[in-house]
């Protein structure tokens, strides 16, 4: 259950029908989510980011990073070329790589094409370590695959699953969320209302908030004791994507990015040193459309909106973030884990303390 069904909002703008961001057409997610006794709690989110070819249709994209402590394959070639043309993997710190081959792999079996001598597949991460027992290795190359024959634009599920299956968010149980807003015309000065939805993977800490009212000394006896709490949870880390049927140059889809990060502060986050936190976005808008032969296309024709249009953009995506964080955890349940036991963040605490 999600802090609206509470009549908690969040921002200014109207969410998509589903505040989710398979709302974006052509966004699809696929999951593989592996609970086994105590130990194994873990799992895959793959991500088709737009309808067509993915490899044969690349798409504009920016990336961020903000504190570098983790990894996110193919990110540098994004930043490079301002370029996506994968589907998306999130997972574990462990199994980037068996999650980054199995892609490859799917990939160059679909288009059979001899001359496809590069791809660059970019696949996110954070340590699920407390639940999972994460050196065992449990992912294997058969799960990437039983993700992508799950890829639907109706997963629409959020909290314990896929990649947010073992995830710990400020101390409560993580996992995934999502939420995605319409920016009416009126607000980017376009002629047509536009969406844009982000996908986190929720494993950061910090001095938890929400909507700007603090929460975090509530989780300790006293205020001391809440405080050195607060800061030993602070590791970790966040994945988060974002897509929009909006068409932007990369550059300031980078800019869209560098957001999402910068919203993760409105939770109660202060991007600590142990933290990967990385942004991926991209535009379904405007696609790179194959030639029909071996050369490269030499442009990429289509409109553009310009930075003028922007701010509701940035304002919409610090929105997302905020309940992305919030629906990952109210909808995540209490995990007895390989080194732990997360408990479901309290909710009707949580609300007696806002309202």
């Amino acid at each position: 259950m999600n802090l609206r069904d509470h009549g908690i909002e969040f921002g200014i703008f109207p969410t998509t029908d589903r505040n989710h961001i398979c709302d974006i057409d052509g966004v699809e997610l696929g999951h593989v989510t592996l609970n086994e006794g105590k130990d194994i709690h873990t799992g895959i989110t793959v991500i088709k980011p737009h309808a067509g070819d993915v490899v044969k249709e690349k798409v504009l994209a920016g990336f961020y990073r903000g504190n570098g402590y983790g990894k996110f394959a193919g990110s540098t070639q994004i930043e490079e070329t301002g370029l996506l043309e994968s589907y998306i993997g999130l997972t574990n710190t462990l199994a980037v790589g068996t999650v980054l081959q199995e892609l490859v792999r799917h990939h160059v079996t679909e288009q059979n094409d001899p001359d496809l001598i590069s791809l660059n597949v970019p696949v996110g991460e954070t340590n699920d370590a407390y639940l999972n027992n994460i050196a065992s290795l449990p992912i294997k190359p058969e799960h990437v695959h039983e993700a992508l024959a799950d890829l639907s634009a109706d997963n629409v599920a959020q909290g314990n699953l896929g990649a947010g299956t073992g995830t710990v968010a400020f101390g409560f149980k993580g996992g995934l969320g999502s939420a995605a807003r319409v920016i009416p015309k009126e607000f980017a000065k376009t002629d047509r209302d536009y969406k844009i939805g982000v996908l986190m993977q929720s494993n950061y800490g910090g001095f938890l908030k929400l909507k700007g009212t603090d929460l975090w000394p509530e989780l300790g006896k006293n205020r001391f004791e809440a405080e050195l709490k607060a800061m030993e949870e602070s590791k970790g880390s966040c994945c988060m994507l974002i897509a929009t049927d909006a068409p932007f140059l990369p550059r300031t889809l980078e800019r869209f990015a560098r957001r999402a990060v910068a919203g993760l502060v409105g939770t109660g986050s202060f991007i600590s040193h142990g933290s990967g936190d990385y942004a991926l976005a991209w535009s379904t808008a405007i696609k790179q459309e194959p030639t029909g032969t071996k050369e490269l296309q030499p442009h990429i024709e289509g409109k553009f909106l310009s930075e003028y249009s922007v701010d509701p953009f940035f304002q919409a995506i610090v929105e997302c973030v905020e309940e992305c964080l919030w629906n990952s955890m109210t909808n995540a349940e209490t995990v007895e884990g390989h080194r732990k036991t997360i408990e479901k963040v309290p909710v009707e605490k949580v609300l007696e303390l806002v309202k």
